[in-house]
C-alpha cells in the first residue's frame, strides 16, 4: 500500500510538472501571438506609409509635368509676342521718324 501511495504521489508530481510546463508553453504562445500581431500591425503601417509616399511622388511628378507644360506655353507665347514686336519694330521706327508717333 505504501508503494501505491508513493507511486500515486510520483504520478501527481509528474502531472503537476506537466501542468506547469503546459502553462509555460501557453504563456509563450500568447507572447508570440501578441508579438506576431504587433508585427503585422507595424507591417501594415509601413505598407500604408509606402503607398502614401508613392502617391505623393506621383502627385509631385504630375505637378512637375503640368508646371513644365505651363512653362513651355509661356515661352512659346513670349517668343510669338517677341516676333510680333520684332516685325512691327521697323515699321514703328519709321513712323516715329516721319512724325506719326509722338513720345509720351
Amino acid at each position: 500500500m505504501l508503494e501505491r501511495t508513493r507511486s500515486a504521489l510520483s504520478k501527481d508530481k509528474d502531472l503537476h510538472a506537466k501542468d506547469v510546463e503546459i502553462a509555460e508553453l501557453k504563456r509563450r504562445l500568447r507572447e508570440q501571438t501578441n508579438k506576431s500581431e504587433s508585427l503585422e500591425i507595424d507591417l501594415e503601417a509601413e505598407r500604408v506609409k509606402a503607398a502614401t509616399a508613392e502617391e505623393a511622388k506621383q502627385k509631385a511628378d504630375e505637378a512637375r509635368e503640368i508646371s513644365t507644360s505651363a512653362l513651355n506655353v509661356a515661352q512659346n507665347n513670349y517668343a510669338e509676342a517677341q516676333s510680333i514686336v520684332d516685325s512691327w519694330s521697323p515699321r514703328l521706327n519709321g513712323c516715329a521718324v516721319e512724325g506719326w508717333l509722338t513720345p509720351f
